[in-house]
């Protein structure tokens, strides 16, 4: 293994999301309904992204060509990921149909050209000298490119819930909504620091940034919801504070 403190941070933050993840998978019985599916490949995908950037440490002595390769390819896990995000945002601010078919593909087909830019202007990662931390990419005008949209998926996900913290009725939904907007502010944050912000100090305060807001996601789906009284399922709690679906 090389890079622990990599390895160690997006190993944790993968486990924080598969949390998430099963809990919605095995506790959440509209998992068919749309919005439910929204939050479950939204965890999904995060996960496969952690996943990609620990892997490759685990098998290989030096970065190379293929952890630049994986790095890649975990760009485009959060892309979907954040994609997931931010339709569903768009769903709950009440959005046309119309409108919201036509910005979710302008936004994943953005995604997908900014993970084509990291293909385009290839580089191999760099390791701190320490030994601890990747550094994956140097190129900030194309990281910063990709970031916008994860800014865009993040505050429209968490403006479509802290608007919501003024309707809904019980304090406990409230908390919820006040749990999930935290966390999809926190996010872009901390891609803008990751991605972006080329000094290492940076890359650590995202890690605690994403620890943040993946422990304030726990809290809004499964405390929360733990202590919710009425077992609607998520499909119903969503269902106060977004439109019917058109």
């Amino acid at each position: 293994m090389i890079y622990p403190h990599t390895v160690l941070l997006h190993g944790l933050m993968a486990l924080l999301s598969l949390g998430s993840l099963l809990y919605l998978f095995y506790k959440k019985k509209s998992l068919k309904a749309y919005t439910v599916k929204l939050y479950f490949n939204w965890f999904f995908f995060f996960s496969l992204y952690n996943i990609a950037l620990v892997l490759p440490l685990l098998f290989i002595n030096e970065l190379n060509w293929f952890a630049a390769i994986t790095y890649v390819t975990a760009l485009l896990f959060a892309g979907i990921a954040a994609w997931q995000a931010f339709v569903l945002g768009l769903m709950l601010l009440g959005a046309a149909e119309t409108i919201r078919f036509w910005l979710s593909r302008l936004y994943i087909i953005g995604v997908i050209a900014g993970v084509l830019l990291h293909f385009v202007f290839f580089e191999v990662p760099h390791g701190t000298p320490d030994g601890n931390l990747v550094l994956w990419y140097w190129n900030p005008a194309i990281a910063l490119f990709y970031t916008f949209f994860m800014f865009t998926a993040g505050w429209t996900f968490a403006l479509a819930f802290f608007r919501s913290i003024f309707s809904l009725p019980a304090t406990l939904l409230k908390m919820r909504a006040i749990f999930f907007s935290l966390s999809a502010f926190l996010l872009p944050l901390a891609a803008l620091f990751y991605f972006v912000v080329p000094d290492v100090t940076y890359r650590y305060l995202s890690f605690v940034l994403v620890g943040i807001a993946m422990l304030s996601f726990i809290m809004g789906n499964v405390i929360i919801g733990f202590f919710i009284q009425s077992k609607k399922p998520l499909s119903s709690v969503v269902a106060q504070i977004e439109p019917e679906d058109r």
